[in-house]
């Protein structure tokens, strides 16, 4: 959930016209590249981030229908309205932090019980390389089940959530040890090689890993290796 308290961004996907986000947007999970995010003039923006079954397990909502979409929060939960002038009346960012907090302990009164998809989503999120036939064994489903109830609670199927943990592990890893090469990178990571890290990373994030964390984290290029 994102909360803009002064300018909202402005986004695009491709080639696509620039609009303006939401006042108040629940950003789905992101399965493809080509989103691009335009900011201008003064932002003030209170982000709330989830676990991968959270917005589900809190919600109900059709999570699988806000892939790759940012949805205006006041047209899923109606009561969210209060949620939003409660942070915007905030003076501070811990006075954000508490009326969130309450908020979401008041809606987590009616939140579904944690389920094996939970977990599941958890072991990927850390590992992003368990095959799925052995999450659906532990869950004692069939990989189909597993996999239809896995969407539903998460957005993206198992297979695919796995591969955007992955590269975010290995993202995340270049980043504390900025020293090592991509191919150390990719290896420690549970990639086969650099080579298939740069695939990856360019059919996920839409550039090779070098280019995405120079203009991510904005350290400029990084040395060639």
């Amino acid at each position: 959930m994102e909360f803009y308290l002064a300018e909202r961004y402005g986004i695009g996907w491709l080639n696509d016209p620039v609009g303006l986000s939401p006042e108040t947007a629940v950003v789905g999970p992101q399965s493809r590249p080509g989103l691009s995010i335009h900011l201008s003039g003064v932002v003030d923006v209170f982000t709330i981030h989830f676990q991968p079954t959270g917005l589900y397990r809190l919600f109900g909502w059709p999570i699988p229908s806000l892939v790759n979409e940012g949805v205006e929060l006041a047209d899923l939960q109606p009561s969210a309205r209060s949620l939003r002038d409660a942070i915007a009346a905030g003076n501070s960012f811990a006075e954000r932090v508490v009326a969130a907090e309450w908020w979401l302990m008041k809606a987590s009164e009616a939140a579904a019980p944690g389920s094996t998809m939970d977990h599941a989503a958890r072991l990927l999120l850390r590992s992003g390389g368990i095959p799925i036939a052995d999450l659906a064994a532990r869950a004692e489903l069939s990989v189909r089940q597993f996999e239809r109830r896995f969407t539903a609670a998460v957005g993206l199927s198992p297979k695919l959530y796995g591969r955007t943990a992955r590269l975010a592990r290995a993202l995340a890893f270049k980043e504390r040890r900025p020293e090592l090469g991509w191919a150390e990178v990719a290896l420690a990571t549970g990639y086969s090689d650099q080579a298939h890290l740069v695939r990856e990373c360019t059919a996920l994030a839409g550039t090779p890993p070098r280019r995405f964390m120079s203009q991510t984290f904005n350290n400029g290029p990084t040395p060639p290796r």
